[in-house]
């Protein structure tokens, strides 16, 4: 298991020149790591939510590194039927630029069934357009002073079509740019750890140079870095608290799972080396 913080270590920069970014904190879940409570730093894991039918914790279904990862479990049901599975986590102190890398697991069906059915998010009657899978905002989520994320539609053949999204101040948030591009995750990202790479930070001023950007296995596949991630009269211009995953508007007909190993924050770009592209599938043993 390796739970860190606070540790200094060479990367490369995407697509530029080599720097060094501040590891804030890092997990592999080796120890069936609590997911509760922060690390004495501040940096880590901040509850574990999840609705009646759904489900979240430590798992040794499927692993990136070592043998366990964080299983997200959506229950099945009716058309009308939401899930949530959310893992909240909180920096340990309040940040202008963020960077967050992890690797997850969308099963292709053809796993050890304990592994769960293939990734097929529906399109329900009742909308599909509220199914969250990164936020990261400052104290309230409720009345944010500013607030990033990417969440999904439910695009072609039932696949994931991501898209970035912002906010401040309560005034709505602002996502899926059409000149900015979205991302759909088809059946070739099935079946294989993928890894995930988001850069936030806050402007400087207002309508300036706020940015989200989001890299899957190295390639930056959407963002923008001119964006009015600002606050009223800069008044709380920082991130302080996020979650993974979270929840599913439009639902799973089945009771579906996705995996999440590695997790990474640091105060620069982590780790784009061609040797760190994602491994096969390993330990699929019967949980």
């Amino acid at each position: 298991m390796r739970r860190t913080f606070s540790i200094c270590m060479p990367v490369l920069v995407l697509g530029t020149t080599q720097a060094h970014a501040v590891e804030l904190f890092h997990d592999d879940f080796e120890s069936g790591s609590d997911l509760f409570n922060p690390l004495p730093s501040g940096y880590g894991w901040n509850g574990a939510w999840s609705d009646p039918g759904d489900a979240i914790g430590v798992s040794t279904g499927v692993a990136h590194s070592g043998t366990r990862s964080v299983k997200f479990t959506f229950g099945g049901g009716a058309d009308s039927d939401d899930a949530r599975s959310e893992l909240r986590y909180i920096l340990g102190q309040n940040m202008t630029e963020v960077y967050m890398q992890w690797y997850q697991y969308y099963p292709s069906g053809n796993e050890n069934p304990s592994v769960g059915p293939k990734w097929v998010h529906r399109t329900a009657p009742t909308g599909g357009n509220n199914n969250k899978f990164y936020k990261l905002w400052d104290d309230d989520y409720q009345h944010y002073k500013v607030a990033t994320g990417v969440s999904t539609h439910p695009g072609a053949n039932l696949h994931d079509k991501y898209f970035v999204e912002y906010g401040s101040n309560l005034l709505g948030f602002v996502g899926e740019w059409g000149g900015h591009g979205d991302y759909t995750v088809d059946d070739s990202y099935l079946g294989r750890w993928t890894k995930i790479q988001i850069h936030t930070r806050c402007a400087t001023a207002a309508n300036n140079d706020g940015v989200i950007e989001m890299w899957i296995d190295d390639v930056r596949v959407m963002g923008d870095t001119t964006l009015d991630l600002y606050p009223i009269d800069g008044i709380g211009n920082y991130l302080r608290n996020g979650y993974l995953m979270g929840w599913s508007n439009s639902g799973f007909a089945q009771t579906t799972h996705t995996y999440i190993d590695d997790v990474t924050i640091a105060d620069a770009p982590i780790d784009a080396s061609p040797a760190s592209k994602p491994k096969a599938p390993v330990n699929l043993q019967v949980q």
